[in-house]
């Protein structure tokens, strides 16, 4: 569900770039992918322009970012 007059704004990760030589899943490499994409999303945020000012006021106040895996 999403908010009226807003913006969902979604990035992805590729899991595979995540998988070690021994088949084991780096969660520490991914942790910090995920710290640092959700860091650029939300200055992308800050500094966007949107359709109108009640999209960019709500988008502001909620910032709802999606992270797809």
């Amino acid at each position: 569900m999403s908010l009226d007059n807003s913006s969902c704004n979604l990035a992805s990760l590729n899991l595979m770039k995540f998988l070690r030589d021994d088949d084991t899943f780096d969660a520490d490499t991914f942790v910090k992918a995920v710290e640092l994409i959700i860091t650029a999303m939300d200055i992308s945020i800050t500094f966007a322009d949107f359709p109108t000012e009640a999209i960019g006021e709500t988008t502001h106040n909620f910032r709802q970012l999606g992270i797809g895996y």
